[in-house]
């Protein structure tokens, strides 16, 4: 069966999306690479269907020295569909990690769609992508969260492409004549991802041919299990509220507990993503349930400490020192 085209695809995503069921603003991040590119040409084509009113947003990282010559094709191609564009230039990308660079865009994008009055950043992530992160995470040692890797909708972030693979997005480009720009950095071994996606996955394939399917499968199934423990320390965290309790928390299944702390931890950071790595929650939970330890302390980082003390046990900002 023939799979659906593009703009169906984006618009099928959107109908399906809570927030934008009813149309609204969206700001579309515009790298000029094939994803991005399918992206802003599908959502434009779908946007008087969906009641949706685009802007783009390019950043240019400074990364590269043709750097600026893509911000300028960026423009053209936006003047082409008629979308506005909001563009900035960060220097000094050369000597940032990947993960400084992506903080630096993703805080581009959510202060443009502050401006556009936006509460959706549309992603082009793919399914590729999505294999790679899921990679990733488990190489760096992921619990069940990070294999669930992306979700279509993320607070602000919106991925429609995450069902897509990226050569279905490369022939949509080449249907539509669109000329995406071609970004050498993309093979550069200085990068993580690039070497998951050119050295790690194709060895990969040589014992699974689907093998970027079944990380995708695996994203999806740990995503839905994930989605049932996050409910249930919800729920524990909103029994608990007025004061931990370390011998109710430890009644809880092992993975109830580690996300339960995690999502504590998490709300005390003041909602970052990741707060902490595996081994320091695992060490946090030890700390909790271990009935023999009435008082004891844990630095967790970033200002904050998980502090036990005889029945309870609570996050709390360390102290200042004393001059």
């Amino acid at each position: 069966m023939p799979r659906p085209n593009l703009v169906e695809t984006v618009l099928r995503a959107c109908r399906d999306d809570a927030v934008l069921a009813a149309g609204g603003a969206v700001v579309v991040a515009v790298s000029g690479g094939p994803d991005s590119t399918a992206l802003l040409h599908s959502l434009h084509r779908g946007a008087p269907a969906l009641g949706l009113r685009l802007t783009a947003a390019h950043l240019d990282h400074g990364v590269r020295r043709e750097s600026r010559r893509d911000a300028r094709r960026v423009a053209e191609m936006c003047a082409e569909v008629g979308v506005s564009l909001v563009a900035d230039r960060s220097d000094g990308g050369r000597s940032r990690s990947e993960n400084t660079l992506r903080r630096s865009r993703y805080r581009f994008l959510e202060e443009a769609a502050v401006a556009a009055g936006a509460g959706t950043i549309a992603l082009g992530h793919t399914a590729d992508d999505q294999a790679e992160t899921v990679l990733l995470h488990l190489i760096r040692g992921a619990g069940l969260e990070g294999l669930a890797a992306m979700p279509v909708r993320e607070g602000m972030r919106f991925r429609p492409l995450l069902g897509t693979w990226r050569a279905e997005v490369e022939a949509y480009c080449r249907r539509q004549g669109l000329e995406p720009l071609d970004d050498p950095s993309n093979q550069s071994r200085r990068f993580t991802r690039n070497r998951v996606r050119l050295d790690l996955l194709p060895e990969m394939a040589r014992y699974n041919p689907r093998v970027k399917e079944s990380l995708v499968r695996l994203a999806d199934a740990a995503r839905d299990e994930h989605a049932v423990i996050a409910a249930l320390a919800d729920v524990w965290l909103s029994l608990y509220a007025g004061g931990f309790s370390r011998a109710a928390l430890a009644l809880e299944p092992t993975a109830v507990q580690v996300e339960t702390i995690r999502r504590a931890w998490s709300a005390a950071s003041d909602g970052d993503d990741v707060p902490g790595d595996a081994p320091r929650l695992r060490q946090a939970v030890h700390l909790v349930i271990t009935r023999s330890r009435s008082k004891g302390m844990l630095d967790l980082g970033r200002g904050l400490t998980l502090a036990v003390d005889g029945d309870h046990f609570h996050i709390v900002q360390k102290p200042a020192k004393k001059a």
